[in-house]
């Protein structure tokens, strides 16, 4: 299979397309989302929805599903595929969607926009990671030699309450270490919360989700800070600083390995 040109659906078009295609649950559930609960209401948003596919070349009134054949082959992989990747950060979603031992399926989503594409797994994942992270793939090295943090499973939780003057002033106090304040700065920067990645198992159908594991990550301006929770049982959290292209570079051995080999191993 061709790596394929991004196809982009506004979240009412795919749950309009979804139940064209036979997935009516999935796609009522967005319909209720948007609280279509008047007959009429329905209908115009149908009416308003088809003009943009028409406009967007999706739309074909000689198959049954009034879709060109591209567009539903594509939902269909999207909802038989079982094996993914979400990565969160901010209000920008990824999924990576294995399809098969050769494809995976790309769905950003931006907003309420929907990009899909098609690519090889030969070449990798790790360009599209570092990208959609807002990575600098040109980093080499951590500055300075900072060191690994260590916070009590208490004080990684209190973080994310803090008050952003409180956390300002921690990363404006000359009394605390470089490496400390640096990860202070870059925690307000990312809005006190660190954009997480999750090996999942889902089925669309059957309405089943599993989540494998979770890995929790923070961008800096040279490098990224690991959350390695290998120790939590003994209540600490340790937070690593990784550089961007060996970290990148384990993420997508991780990825290949939980699809091709059904486990989700640390990110080292």
């Amino acid at each position: 299979m061709k790596n394929t040109v991004p196809i982009s659906l506004s979240t009412h078009e795919l749950a309009f397309c979804l139940a064209l295609c036979g997935y009516e649950s999935m796609g009522s559930q967005i319909f209720n989302s948007m609280q279509l609960s008047v007959e009429n209401e329905a209908d115009r948003f149908i009416q308003e929805t088809e003009i943009p596919l028409r406009r967007k070349g999706f739309w074909d009134e000689d198959r049954s599903t009034m879709l060109v054949s591209g567009l539903e082959d594509l939902l269909h992989l999207l909802v038989h595929s079982k094996k993914k990747i979400r990565s969160i950060k901010s209000n920008q979603v990824l999924f990576i969607h294995m399809l098969d031992q050769k494809n995976v399926l790309f769905q950003e989503i931006l907003g309420q926009s929907h990009f899909f594409s098609i690519q090889a797994i030969e070449e990798g994942l790790t360009n599209l990671l570092e990208k959609h992270l807002g990575l600098d793939k040109e980093s080499t090295k951590p500055e300075n030699g900072f060191q690994t943090l260590l916070f009590s499973e208490q004080m990684y939780d209190e973080l994310h309450q803090l008050d952003p003057s409180v956390l300002e002033k921690m990363v404006n106090d000359p009394a605390l270490d470089v490496e400390l304040r640096q990860f202070f700065a870059d925690f307000k920067e990312n809005n006190q919360e660190f954009d997480n990645m999750s090996f999942m198992e889902m089925d669309y159908i059957k309405d089943y989700i599993e989540i494998k594991q979770v890995n929790f990550l923070l961008p800096s301006k040279h490098f990224i800070w690991n959350l390695n929770y290998e120790k939590i049982e003994q209540e600490e959290v340790y937070i690593i600083p990784e550089n961007i292209n060996e970290y990148c570079k384990g993420l997508n051995e991780a990825i290949m390995h939980y699809f091709f080999q059904g486990t989700a191993p640390a990110i080292k």
